[in-house]
C-alpha cells in the first residue's frame, strides 16, 4: 500500500471516529499524552469548559476538573493502552460560575498516535435522578448508597466477573496526628480516587466509616494490592515515614448473586458489623456466614414486634412542642416508648415496616390517642396532638379507609388532630400520600 493510501485510509478512520463521537458527545478534545493539554476542541466548548474551541487547546484539561474527578480520571488515563478505550465516566467540571456540571467522559488511543481522544457530554439525564448520597470530603458513596450499587453490579452487570473488599486503615489519627488536616484530606481525595478508578464503572467504592471502605472490583485486581497501593501512597505523600499498615478482606458471596434483595440485606448487615468494629469484626468474610445470623435475628424481632402489638407492649409519650414568641405549647408530638430499656423506638418503627405490620401498629397508635383526647375532655382540656404516620401506612387504602371511620366517629376531636410523615421510610408515592392527608 503507497504512503498515500495508507494516509487516505488513516483520514478516513479519523473522519469517521469524528462523525461517531459527535454522534454521541457534545465535545471532542485531542490530547497531548497524559499531561492533560489540549491540543484541539471542536463542539460545546464553551458550555462544558468556559473556553471557546479556539482558546482551550494549550490549556490543561485536568484543571477544569474537580480535584477529586482530576486524580481519579488521571489513574484511568494511566493504564490506558494504544487501540483501547474507557468506559464512560460521570464527573464534574468545575464552571468559571463555581458551578460543578456533571459530564459523560470518554476517552481513548488510536493506534500509531500517544495523544488522546476525550469526549464529553453534558449529563442531562443524571441531573433528573434521585440524589446518590455521599461524603462530603471524598465524594465516594455513603453506605446506604454503597449498598445498593453493590447489589446492582453483583447481581446484574459483572456476575463472576468482580469482587468486594473492605479496606481499614485503622487508627491512623494516632499516625498522623501531627499532619496539617489539610494535607490529609489531600490524601483522603488521593485514596478516593484511586479506590474510583480500581472499580468498576469508576464509582463503586464507598466510605462506610471513619478511615473504613467498600469497593466492588475485577476479579484480577487482589485485595493486597489494593492494602499495598493504598499504604505506599502515605509514605509518598509525607504522611507517614513507612507505608501505613492497611488491612483490607475479600468478602466472599457465594451464593447469594441471584438474590438481590438477600444481598443487600446481608451487605447491610455485613457492613454495619464492619462499621462498628472493623477488619476483626467480620469473622471470616463470608457473607454467607452472615445469613444465618440476620434469619436467627430476623425471626428474634419478628417475635418481639408480635408480643408488641397483641399484647399492647408499647406507651405513648407526648412531647410539648413550644412557641418560641409566647412560650406555650402549641401542640403535643405522639411518641410511642415500649416496654424494655433494650427497644429503640426507630429501629422497631423501621422494622415494622420491613415487615409490613405497620400499618396495625399505627392505627394501634391512633386509636389509643382518641382515648387520651376522650380522657382529657373529661376533665375540660383540648390538646392539640400531631400522630406520626408511616407513608407506607398511607398509600393503603385498607388503612387510610380505617382511619376514617375512626376520625368520623370522633368529629368532635378533628381540631385537635395533626399528622405528620415519620422519617423512617421513603415515600414512593407522593400522590397518594397527598390524597390521604388533604382528605
Amino acid at each position: 500500500m503507497s504512503n498515500e493510501v495508507a494516509t487516505a485510509a488513516l483520514r478516513q478512520e479519523r473522519d469517521r471516529f469524528v462523525a461517531f463521537s459527535f454522534a454521541a458527545a457534545d465535545l471532542l478534545l485531542e490530547m497531548e499524552g497524559q499531561n492533560g493539554k489540549v491540543r484541539f476542541a471542536s463542539g460545546a466548548s464553551r458550555a462544558i469548559t468556559g473556553e471557546t474551541c479556539e482558546t482551550l487547546p494549550g490549556q490543561s484539561l485536568y484543571s477544569f476538573l474537580l480535584e477529586a474527578d482530576r486524580l481519579l480520571f488521571m489513574r484511568v488515563l494511566e493504564r490506558l493502552k494504544e487501540g483501547g478505550r474507557i468506559q464512560p465516566m460521570l464527573l464534574q467540571v468545575v464552571l468559571p460560575s463555581k458551578v460543578h456540571l456533571p459530564v459523560i467522559v470518554g476517552a481513548c488511543r488510536l493506534p500509531g498516535t500517544k495523544n488522546l481522544f476525550v469526549t464529553m457530554t453534558i449529563a442531562e439525564k443524571f441531573l433528573g435522578q434521585p440524589h446518590v448520597h455521599r461524603d462530603a470530603t471524598t465524594n465516594l458513596l455513603d453506605a446506604d448508597a454503597f449498598v445498593d450499587k453493590a447489589a446492582t453490579l453483583m447481581k446484574h452487570h459483572h456476575k463472576g466477573s468482580s469482587k468486594l473488599t473492605y479496606v481499614d486503615l485503622g487508627d491512623i489519627s494516632a499516625l498522623t496526628k501531627n499532619v496539617p488536616s489539610n494535607i490529609m484530606e489531600r490524601f483522603l481525595t488521593q485514596i478516593s480516587a484511586y479506590m474510583r478508578s480500581a472499580s468498576i464503572d469508576g464509582d463503586a467504592a464507598g466510605q462506610i466509616a471513619e478511615n473504613r471502605f467498600g469497593i466492588v472490583h475485577h476479579v484480577a485486581l487482589t485485595h493486597l494490592e489494593i492494602a499495598e497501593t493504598i499504604g505506599q501512597l502515605s509514605q509518598d505523600m509525607g504522611i507517614t515515614d513507612a507505608p501505613l499498615p492497611v488491612e483490607a478482606m475479600e468478602v466472599s458471596t457465594a451464593g447469594l448473586e441471584n438474590d438481590s434483595r438477600l444481598f443487600a440485606k446481608t451487605l447491610l448487615y455485613s457492613l454495619k458489623q464492619f462499621a462498628d468494629g472493623g477488619i476483626n469484626n467480620l469473622g471470616a468474610g463470608d457473607l454467607g456466614a452472615c445469613v444465618n445470623n440476620i434469619m436467627e435475628q430476623t425471626l428474634s424481632r419478628l417475635s418481639d414486634l408480635r408480643s408488641v402489638v397483641n399484647n399492647d407492649e408499647f406507651s405513648l409519650v407526648f412531647q410539648p412542642i413550644v412557641h418560641l414568641k409566647t412560650r406555650a405549647a402549641h401542640h403535643y408530638e405522639v411518641l410511642s416508648r415500649f416496654n424494655g430499656t433494650d427497644k429503640n423506638p426507630f429501629q422497631i418503627i423501621t422494622f415494622a415496616e420491613e415487615v409490613g405490620m405497620i400499618e396495625e401498629f399505627d392505627m394501634m397508635v391512633c386509636q389509643r390517642v382518641i382515648e387520651v383526647l376522650k380522657k382529657a375532655a373529661e376533665k375540660n382540656k383540648k390538646p392539640v396532638v400531631a400522630i406520626n404516620l408511616s407513608a407506607q401506612s398511607l398509600v393503603s387504602t385498607i388503612f387510610v379507609g380505617t382511619l376514617r371511620k375512626l376520625l368520623n366517629k370522633n368529629k368532635i376531636f378533628s381540631s385537635q388532630i395533626m399528622f405528620e410523615l415519620t422519617e423512617s421510610s421513603r415515600v414512593s408515592d407522593f400522590d397518594a400520600v397527598n390524597a390521604a392527608l388533604q382528605t
